[in-house]
């Protein structure tokens, strides 16, 4: 990469535990398409894994790109080209799309896993930072960062609904196992807010440490 202005980084994905807990130091270097060398600098952001744990997809938020990485071959595959600087990945439920917030601007990118190919992005208010997907695929829900509020999306149709409020630096979302209830992290007011998906309603927030960025939940109900 090089010359002025730039910023040399070496990206890379390293796996720490496999399937019989044994620790394992061999990284998967992202950003020149043959999972072979550095390349350039991409900056790796988010990631998900498809639910047969077979794929995982990286956002390359300096390239505009995701770095699809077989886990069994520990190999990354041709970068796909998505939307400016693509900063969190979500994988449907079905394994069949993975939807790539765009946080350069307003757009979602599906990309087709049997394919890698990229589907009609998904257009949202404001920024696209945080994704949260129903349990059964249909609905994305969008937080924009430096927005207030959180958009649910079809995924079939691509049509936004209706914006929810919940506060200043909306980031992350998060939801619960039967999509009941969206979590939505607010960075500068210090807040975790459950929205009810259903009638889009915003709840009592929760008080959380200082400016919470993500928010993850167990797959099942704690008992």
């Amino acid at each position: 990469m090089g010359g002025a202005g730039s910023v040399e980084q070496v990206c890379a994905v390293r796996p720490l535990v496999d399937a019989s807990d044994q620790w394992r130091s061999a990284e998967v270097r992202v950003g020149d398409g043959t999972g072979e060398g550095l390349g350039e600098a991409v900056g790796a952001q988010n990631m998900a894994i498809t639910p047969d744990n077979r794929t995982l997809y990286v956002a390359n938020i300096h390239d505009n790109t995701v770095t699809p990485v077989d886990l069994e071959a520990r190999k990354a595959g041709a970068e796909i080209p998505v939307g400016p600087r693509p900063f969190n990945v979500v994988a449907a439920p079905d394994g069949k799309t993975v939807y790539v917030s765009n946080s350069g601007g307003s757009t979602v990118t599906p990309i087709d896993t049997e394919t890698n190919d990229t589907e009609p992005t998904l257009l949202v208010s404001g920024q696209a930072y945080g994704l949260g997907l129903s349990p059964d695929g249909r609905t994305l829900w969008v937080s924009p960062s430096t927005g207030d509020h959180v958009t649910p999306v079809d995924t079939v149709t691509g049509a936004p609904g209706t914006k929810v409020t919940v506060g200043r630096s909306a980031f992350d979302v998060g939801l619960d196992w039967n999509g009941s209830t969206a979590y939505v992290t607010t960075a500068d007011g210090n807040r975790l807010v459950p929205v009810d998906t259903a009638s889009g309603a915003a709840g009592a927030p929760l008080t959380t440490g200082a400016y919470p960025l993500a928010v993850a939940l167990t797959p099942v109900p704690v008992k």
